[in-house]
């Protein structure tokens, strides 16, 4: 018996739609999923943060109020950047030697750390280091301060004639080191310009000085407007060799492109401090050979007047944890450089490391990372500890 024909299939939805659909939905998980984790890393300031929020001083005031050649605010007979008070010298004022007339037997140069921010002028170690000494010891630490501003502060200062003159580097200052905006590295809309060093063909510092671009190229540079800006030799630019670009649409692209972000790399590496990378000679920021070159030049004007100069090493918390896990100084290959150059340093981190005691890091920090009023007065006993080994113990001052 015959059969009735079949009568033919529905036809169905063609098949490259659904394979469509399918990779559709798939570009928007991974999208998504990008999205999200950029966010994350932005948050942990593993990747670059767009500068956000009202600064503490307008575009025209930063401006204004910034020195042409140091690049800080002007520190002499007024207050100190952040609000701390100085004297009509330009130092901090001092407890022990409140006489700013007195001749100084030590001078410090350097960044916060130098100055010791988070306590009061007695607590200070260049203070309690004069205590020590029985001389004024001149601090002249001015807050967020590169090397390379200590440096040319002393430059500036030719009637300083302390016997002994000291700069201070917290392991930090080798970002500070080699950048002309501060913003980019440290967030916040400050509108904190700097100049820099550069090395140039024959290792020498060339100095480039503070970026002279308006408003609008200022917000390009930091990305908050269109197009990006590129600021000529600044180490920390979106999108450049150490920093991950501004994280936008497609966020799949922005994130792979942040995987070479510096502070990224440092934290899957060990968790080293962020900094660590500048530190290796094969860098090409060149933040090593510019800060040994600094502390050369240093030590180089400081003979010129009849001083003797000595470099001070000042480890960060990040730093004094990661030796605690590692056993090793994130900034070893300056001590190797300084030695090779035979240039005079003292490296607080063992001393400090003895000093905990076995105590956790956190406990030599304060809230805001600074040393404690017991970190302080340890660094001033180091500090005179080494001048004595030295032999560079100035004399007393007469009564």
């Amino acid at each position: 018996m015959a059969t009735a024909p079949s009568s033919p299939a529905p036809a169905g939805r063609p098949r490259w739609l659904f394979v469509a659909i399918l990779l559709l939905g798939f570009a928007f998980l991974i999208e998504t999923c990008a999205h999200v984790a950029s966010k994350v890393l932005v948050h942990k300031n593993y990747l670059y943060k767009v500068p956000s929020g009202a600064g503490d001083v307008t575009y025209a005031q930063a401006v204004h109020d910034q020195r042409p050649v140091v690049g800080l605010p002007p520190l002499t007979g007024r207050f100190e950047f952040g609000g701390k008070l100085v004297d009509e010298s330009g130092a901090r004022r001092s407890a022990a030697y409140p006489d700013f007339h007195l001749p100084s037997c030590v001078s410090a140069y350097g960044d916060s750390f130098v100055y010791a921010w988070n306590v009061d002028e007695a607590h200070a170690w260049p203070d309690a280091l004069a205590q020590a000494l029985r001389c004024r010891v001149a601090n002249y630490g001015a807050t967020g301060a590169g090397s390379d501003q200590a440096y040319l502060r002393y430059k500036l200062m030719p009637k300083d004639a302390s016997a002994v003159v000291i700069l201070g580097h917290m392991s930090e200052n080798i970002m500070r080191n080699v950048t002309r905006l501060r913003d980019l590295s440290h967030g916040g809309l400050n509108y904190n310009f700097k100049p820099r060093f550069i090395l140039d063909a024959a290792g020498n510092l060339q100095l480039l000085p503070m970026p002279d671009v308006t408003e609008a190229d200022y917000r390009r540079v930091v990305g908050l407007d269109d197009p990006p800006l590129v600021l000529e030799h600044e180490t920390f630019q979106p999108g450049g060799a150490m920093v991950s670009p501004v994280q936008r649409f497609p966020y799949v692209v922005s994130l792979l492109a942040g995987l070479r972000d510096y502070r990224l790399r440092a934290r899957l590496n060990g968790n080293r401090p962020p900094w660590a990378v500048l530190y290796h000679a094969d860098d090409p920021a060149q933040g090593l050979q510019v800060t040994v070159a600094i502390a050369r030049a240093f030590g180089d004007e400081a003979r010129t007047r009849g001083q003797r100069a000595l470099v001070l090493i000042m480890p960060e918390l990040r730093d004094l944890e990661y030796f605690e896990r590692k056993h090793a100084w994130s900034y070893q290959p300056l001590l190797e450089q300084l030695d090779a150059a035979k240039i005079p340093y003292a490296d607080f981190g063992p001393y400090l490391a003895r000093h905990q005691q076995g105590a956790d890091a956190k406990s030599s920090y304060s809230a805001d990372g600074h040393y404690t009023v017991e970190a302080n007065a340890a660094l001033a006993r180091f500090v005179a500890e080494d001048l004595a080994r030295r032999g560079w113990t100035p004399p007393p001052a007469r009564d």
